[in-house]
């Protein structure tokens, strides 16, 4: 409340969501600096847009958590943004001991270009429809391939994300100075591409007729 509403101790902003808020602090036991800012910029994000996430808020707890830090580095990717810093952790921040149930303190770190961009393109509000549809994608396609890895699909379910994404790209509205760039990335998808399909040749031939998959 206090960073991103600016209104602290204001308990009517989160009363639709006071469980979630009661579950924060656990999820984000362990992080500081940086990751701690943009891991609390991405759950304020995804309560504000709860009813559109497709499911309960609560269902986004683990990617919240743990995955976390997945989800930001695919945020990055997706909206173009850079999150590695200087490689070295700043002290400072975690998460506020009992006393203020909805507070979190993000401490007086020492400044870290970790995670600037991203924070930044989190905080720019020119960009929050682009960044929420963003994350919701990340989250989902995460959460969805957790319950597929149970079931043998997350290869298929991983890859068929990245076929969506590839179908969405519209070449005409791309800018002149990002032709080299489309073109590395291009020759990289083709040749990933070229190794999954000889490795899957490979275990269809390794497999032994007639048995189940």
């Amino acid at each position: 409340l206090r960073y991103w509403r600016k209104r602290p101790h204001d308990y009517e902003l989160v009363k639709d969501g006071r469980q979630f808020f009661y579950d924060l602090p656990a999820r984000l036991k362990g992080k500081e600096g940086p990751l701690l800012e943009a891991n609390m910029r991405m759950a304020w994000i995804l309560f504000d847009n709860r009813s559109s996430l497709g499911s309960r808020i609560y269902d986004f707890n683990r990617v919240i958590g743990e995955k976390a830090p997945e989800v930001l580095q695919k945020l990055s990717e997706r909206i173009e943004v850079s999150n590695e810093g200087n490689g070295e952790e700043e002290p400072g921040g975690g998460v506020a001991e009992a006393g203020d149930e909805f507070e979190i303190d993000l401490g007086d770190a020492a400044p870290s270009t970790e995670y600037q961009d991203l924070i930044a393109a989190l905080d720019d509000e020119g960009r929050r429809d682009e960044v929420v549809e963003e994350l919701k994608q990340v989250c989902q396609t995460i959460i969805d391939v957790g319950k597929a890895t149970q079931a043998g699909n997350s290869a298929l379910v991983t890859i068929r994300d990245a076929n969506t994404r590839l179908t969405e790209v519209d070449l005409t509205k791309a800018a002149p100075k990002t032709y080299a760039g489309i073109e590395k990335q291009l020759g990289e998808i083709a040749h990933r591409v070229e190794v999954l399909q000889k490795k899957l040749k490979e275990i269809e031939t390794a497999k032994p007729k007639g048995s189940e998959a």
